[in-house]
């Protein structure tokens, strides 16, 4: 057999690898799915019973929140399911708020915002630093749950859609991506 054979013979010998032992399986990515309306206002009615729960950076529930936390408690209790985020990588069992944004959310606009999708707030620009449950999309407004460090406890806000708040605006709204492997 001939150098260029072998190389051949090795070179299929590789990809026959690949394709048979999960390199190239489609069943070990990420499949995300868009949750149900109805999903979506089950969370929310998850966060709206959470009202006045304490504010703590990094908590995740049952008694106290941060804003991402108070998100992802109520779509993992929806599921019955920790594992439902992604942090661009792999499942994980929590997420910040900037990960919701950029790996776990279809963008929405305010005409098309519903009940118990994600409203992203920030204070800086390329970054979500911010966010809670949209409760209602009015005209010229939003009401929304979120778990607030300057009140120190989960609360509802209404917010103009062009008001600045406490030095923060709103970047825009997400509908839930739910993973699956």
């Amino acid at each position: 057999m001939s150098n260029n054979h072998k190389v051949v013979l090795l070179i299929i010998t590789i990809l026959s690898f690949l394709i048979s032992n999960c390199a190239i399986n489609s069943d070990n990515f990420l499949k995300q799915i868009e949750v149900t309306d109805i999903e979506a206002k089950q969370a929310l009615d998850l966060a709206l019973s959470k009202i006045n729960s304490v504010y703590l950076w990094g908590g995740n529930g049952t008694d106290s929140f941060d804003c991402s936390g108070l998100i992802v408690w109520s779509y993992q209790n929806v599921f019955k399911d920790n594992y439902i985020f992604t942090n661009g990588i792999e499942l994980v069992n929590d997420v910040t708020i900037n990960e919701l944004y950029n790996f776990n959310a279809n963008n929405r606009t305010k005409d098309n915002v519903k009940p118990g999708d994600i409203i992203f707030i920030s204070n800086m620009n390329d970054f979500i630093t911010h966010g809670g449950l949209v409760i209602e999309a009015k005209e010229n407004s939003v009401k929304f749950i979120n778990a607030s460090s300057y009140y120190e406890k989960v609360i509802i806000d209404e917010w103009d859609y062009n008001e600045l708040v406490r030095g923060q605006w709103i970047v825009g709204f997400g509908r839930v991506l739910r993973s699956k492997k």
